[in-house]
């Protein structure tokens, strides 16, 4: 039987060195956490809790089968994915899954892949960025599995073919993150390489309150939700994510009225 341990950890639980037990978006969500940014409360089904369903059924060996065919590889990828969505959570997994998402506290919550590989460029280029949005907590041991079938679509495993990863060896976190909606939200870019600018866009499906109607729009572009200072603080904040990932990078945010949170690190 895994330890909880092995199964579960919160962004808290997870160190510098966990990289492989968690993947890059639960990893670097944590580094974050570390660095005092403001995240979502959450945690991370690790890759062993994957590698072991994985083992129970037997998908190393339909891979290294799938791998010595060229086509006709569709059918049989619908079938294992069939197969991962129909395995039955365990039941000491499934009640871990139910105590930690509740101890979120949050109504909704987010559903995510943590795929581990060498970077999110090649994470968007297989594929692999599965999320399911506001999920109720008992939604959760379910919304695990269907996380899991991800690796299994035709792109995916044509892309672990192509860059030579022995079958078996395909492995997964699942990152599980507090999502009550924010009346604000975006994301937010570098401009260069340097990130000596940020480029900022908001949902336009988002509205927000009457106070943060922001600036009145430049000629033949949108008006901006947030103020001037609004932004500024956005831009420092990301900067913050950029020292503490040790790059800039595409961050999600909100924006509640308050203050900004980093809701996630898009692929690519």
């Amino acid at each position: 039987m895994q330890r909880m341990n092995d199964v579960i950890l919160t962004l808290d639980e997870i160190g510098s060195g966990d990289g492989e037990r968690v993947g890059l978006a639960a990893g670097d969500m944590a580094a974050l956490r570390r660095a005092g940014l403001p995240v979502p409360d959450a945690f991370c089904v690790t890759s062993e809790t994957y590698l072991a369903a994985a083992e129970e059924l037997n998908l190393a060996e339909r891979e290294r089968e799938l791998a010595a065919r060229e086509t006709g590889i569709e059918a049989e990828l619908a079938e294992i994915r069939k197969l991962i969505r129909e395995f039955e959570v365990r039941p000491n997994l499934g009640r871990a899954l139910d105590g930690a998402a509740a101890a979120l506290g949050s109504g909704l919550l987010t559903v995510s892949l943590s795929p581990v590989v060498a970077s999110y460029d090649a994470a968007a280029i297989a594929g692999l960025a599965w999320a399911a949005e506001y999920l109720a907590p008992d939604a959760v041991s379910e919304a695990v599995p269907e996380c899991w079938a991800s690796l299994w679509r035709p792109r995916a495993v044509i892309f672990r073919k192509r860059i030579g990863l022995e079958p078996g060896r395909t492995a997964a976190a699942v990152l599980v993150a507090a999502a009550d909606p924010a009346p604000l939200a975006g994301r937010i870019k570098p401009a260069d390489r340097e990130a000596e600018a940020w480029l900022i866009n908001a949902d336009p499906r988002v509205r927000g309150p009457r106070d943060l109607t922001g600036i009145p729009a430049e000629k033949g572009k949108p008006q901006s939700p947030l103020t001037p200072g609004q932004a500024e603080a956005l831009r420092i904040l990301a900067d913050g994510a950029a020292e503490a990932l040790g790059e800039p990078r595409t961050l999600s945010w909100s924006f509640d009225g308050r203050r900004f949170s980093i809701t996630g690190i898009p692929y690519g």
